[in-house]
C-alpha cells in the first residue's frame, strides 16, 4: 500500500482487505455473477495505483457481455471543463 503515506492506514486497510470482503460483496449483491463481484471489487480497490481504469473497466469480461464497440462515441479529446475541475483539486 505505498500509496499511503502512513503505515498505520496501511496496515489498517491490508487487516480489512480479507477474503471477509468477498463475503461482504456477495451479500450485499445477491445473485450478481463471479465476473460481476470481481468488477465491483476492483473499481472499489481504496489503493488508486491498484483500481481499475475506465479503460480497464470497459475491458473486463463483465463488461464484456454486452459493451458494443461499434456504438461507442470517441471523440479523440480530452473534455477541457473535466481537466479543469481535476486540476484545482491537486
Amino acid at each position: 500500500m505505498s500509496a499511503l503515506k502512513e503505515r498505520k492506514g496501511s496496515d489498517l486497510i491490508n487487516e480489512k482487505s480479507t477474503k471477509k470482503s468477498d463475503e461482504v460483496l456477495e451479500l450485499m449483491l445477491p445473485g450478481a455473477s463471479k465476473d460481476g463481484l470481481d468488477l465491483v471489487k476492483k473499481l472499489l480497490c481504496f489503493n488508486p495505483t491498484k483500481r481499475l481504469t475506465a479503460e480497464q473497466a470497459l475491458e473486463h469480461p463483465y463488461v464484456r457481455e454486452f459493451r458494443s464497440k461499434d456504438a461507442e462515441i470517441n471523440i479523440g479529446r480530452v473534455i477541457p471543463v473535466l481537466m479543469k475541475r481535476l486540476e484545482k483539486k491537486e
